[in-house]
């Protein structure tokens, strides 16, 4: 009886670890997502303000990001 019953709290315990990990990456799946829409966000605002004249080297600077970084974003 007293085997059955650990037996009974440990599937318990399995049961909520899964649940909770199944929540996690739920969560983690939702913050990526956001990241990828920001990330597509700045990369418009980047070609879009190069189509207005700035240079490569203003818009690493005012998107504090590399000079190569730019160039690879506005040859795609």
């Amino acid at each position: 009886m007293f085997f059955i019953t650990m037996d009974h709290l440990f599937e318990d315990d399995r049961k909520k670890d899964k649940e909770a990990l199944e929540k996690e990456r739920k969560k983690a799946e939702k913050a990526l997502k956001r990241e990828e829409k920001e990330k597509r966000k700045v990369e418009k605002a980047i070609l879009k303000f190069y189509n207005r004249g700035f240079s490569i080297e203003e818009l690493a600077e005012d998107f504090e990001m590399k000079i190569e970084e730019i160039k690879k974003l506005i040859k795609e």
